[in-house]
């Protein structure tokens, strides 16, 4: 018998699972619905929208037919207002039900609005959503000076953005570096100088204390007793899994919706993906992990299950690609981890830019970091997945990690062969 499953959400999770439940159970109804009145794009090419880099059809992530090609209905422009697993029906805002046999939740997350003095009254900017975008490139229009709360990756790609169009830009992070949860200080440093080297302001160890405008101007206290003036504001200090409407369902909420292998929530049938989900991890924490690959595997994990035929879920792995001014950072795994059974190698080359990190752990790479290093991400999450014994490479590895992490990739999956031969 044919069954319906509802989709509360249109990002990658969604649509992983679209694809997943399609392939396992052509003749099921499938249905997404979203808050938002736009197809479905990636919240991660917002700030290349932003700085022009690429068209607003580029944004889109899936060509015009694309549901009815899936045989899917796509809803737009409903918010959730709650869950009634009891009758198994969903109530959006307006009152209006619809009911369900399998219900995803992938609303992923929204943003964090810090409790400054003054914020909501001198006017912000968040840049989360489509609808931010819209809002923040029909405000820059004659606007000089900006400033950005937050200096992680939303607020530092946000900030590429504005310097790239010309814009003053001043950045706010109360930790003591920049993108503080992705690159350690010998990484920080090199990234800093570039972002100084291109016009950009930087204000580590302090945070925004109070915000009034005066004469048209917003007027920004800072903790260390200094102050900025800016034309326009736009806080970007985190974000936080969409869970409200799920008061009183019964489906257990953390940091985020805690789901299992198969991505099921503490309620049957309900189930979880992306940003919204608290997840196992691949080195056996749970948590949040909301990058774009988990949420397309945690996707089709859920899409699986919801289908009837649930497969393995590996968990998720930290992993960051931070691309700026013509460079590329990016971190692999336990990349922060030291100390105990931990070893960690690092070669740095200043005038270059360049920064090179792996961590070990009984001879197996459990984590990577490069700056302006010629490396393929990719391949060192297949290494750390692999869990492979890289003790003899760990120098070759450092210094030449393109050339060597493909060998080591290559060999593995030979052997690999091999051994199903």
């Amino acid at each position: 018998m044919a069954k319906k499953h509802l989709i509360i959400g249109c990002g990658s999770a969604a649509l992983s699972a679209l694809e997943k439940i399609r392939s396992i159970a052509p003749d099921d109804q499938v249905k997404l619905v979203t808050m938002e009145d736009c197809p479905p794009y990636s919240p991660t090419a917002l700030p290349y929208l932003l700085s022009g880099r690429v068209s607003e059809e580029a944004l889109w992530m899936r060509p015009d037919g694309y549901f009815d090609d899936m045989k899917a209905t796509l809803a737009k422009g409903k918010e959730m207002a709650k869950v009634l697993p009891a009758s198994k029906e969903v109530v959006y805002q307006g009152g209006e039900r619809e009911g369900y046999d399998t219900l995803l939740i992938a609303t992923g997350s929204e943003p964090i609005h810090p409790p400054i003095e003054g914020l909501e009254e001198a006017g912000f900017i968040g840049f989360r959503s489509f609808s931010d975008y819209r809002s923040l490139a029909g405000r820059l229009a004659g606007k000089k000076r900006v400033a950005v709360l937050g200096g992680g990756l939303i607020g530092m790609e946000v900030a590429i953005a504005l310097l790239e169009k010309g814009h003053q830009t001043h950045i706010v992070e109360k930790e003591s570096r920049l993108l503080p949860l992705y690159f350690d200080a010998g990484a920080e440093g090199l990234i800093r100088e570039v972002f100084e080297s291109e016009g950009a302001g930087l204000h580590t160890g302090t945070e925004a204390t109070g915000v009034s405008k005066k004469n048209g101007a917003i007027i920004l206290g800072l903790s260390d007793g200094n102050s900025l003036e800016a034309d326009l504001l736009v806080t970007a200090v985190g974000v936080k899994a969409k869970t409200a409407f799920l008061a009183s369902s019964g489906v257990k909420v953390n940091r985020g919706i805690v789901v299992d292998g198969a991505m099921r929530t503490t309620v049957t049938d309900i189930y979880a993906a992306g940003d919204v989900a608290e997840a196992p991890g691949f080195f056996d924490e749970t948590g949040l992990n909301p990058i774009l690959p988990s949420a397309v595997a945690q996707g089709r994990a859920a899409g699986a299950a919801m289908a009837g035929q649930p497969e393995p879920y590996e968990g998720w792995l930290p992993m960051n690609v931070f691309n700026f001014f013509g460079r590329m950072a990016f971190s692999v795994g336990l990349s922060m981890a030291q100390g105990g059974n931990f070893e960690v190698i690092t070669a740095s080359d200043r005038k270059a830019k360049s920064y090179r990190k792996l961590v070990l752990r009984d001879g197996r790479l459990v984590g990577a970091m490069f700056l302006n290093v010629s490396a393929d991400p990719g391949v060192f999450v297949y290494l750390v997945r692999k869990r492979l014994d890289i003790g003899a490479y760990q120098r070759s590895l450092l210094e030449k990690p393109r050339e060597v992490g493909r060998y080591l990739m290559t060999a593995n999956e030979k052997k690999e062969a091999t051994v199903i031969e």
